[in-house]
């Protein structure tokens, strides 16, 4: 679920882990 409004959620999440957080943390 990569949406474009959801880029400022990805990068907060990107800090923590890097690879399962646009991916898991975006779901969760």
């Amino acid at each position: 679920m990569l949406m474009p409004k959801k880029v400022k959620f990805r990068k907060q999440q990107k800090g923590r882990r890097k690879g399962t957080a646009y991916r898991g943390s975006t779901l969760a």
